[in-house]
Parts: C-alpha cells; structure tokens; sequence
C-alpha cells in the first residue's frame, strides 16, 4: 500500500532504513542488475542520497522539531 498521510513518515523512515541498511550489508549489483525496476530505483536513491548529503537542512530540521518537543513537553 502506498504511503497514506497518516502514516508517511513511519513508513517512510522505515524503508529508507531498511534500503540503507541492505547497501551497507553489501546488497551488490550482481545481485540486482537482471531487476530493471530494482536497479533503477536503487540508483535514483543513490542519487537523491548524493543531492542531500551535506546540505546542513537535516540538522536544522532536528533541532527545530527538538526545540518543539521541548516547547511542548508535559510537564
């Protein structure tokens, strides 16, 4: 099922989690080269991952939901 609003994010952490995951435990080309949607997906994240790397936004963007949670926190 494709991600719906209410759950994007969970899911979403958890795929990206998992796809990281797998290229670091050596998910090699061999392995993956005859899956044409596979291959191409894969390197259209490597690519985005590439885009990303570096900007300083994440950072930023941890630290304001951070502060949020601390503005917001029960006491």
């Amino acid at each position: 099922m494709g991600n719906m609003s209410y759950c994007r994010w969970e899911n979403t952490a958890s795929d990206f989690e998992d796809c990281y995951r797998s290229m670091m435990d050596d998910d090699r080309h061999e392995e993956m080269f005859d899956s044409t949607h596979e291959w191409r997906a894969k390197k259209r994240f490597v690519k985005f991952l590439i885009e990303i790397e570096g900007t300083g936004e994440w950072q930023q963007e941890l630290e304001e939901m951070e502060a949020y949670e601390e503005e917001h926190k029960e006491e």
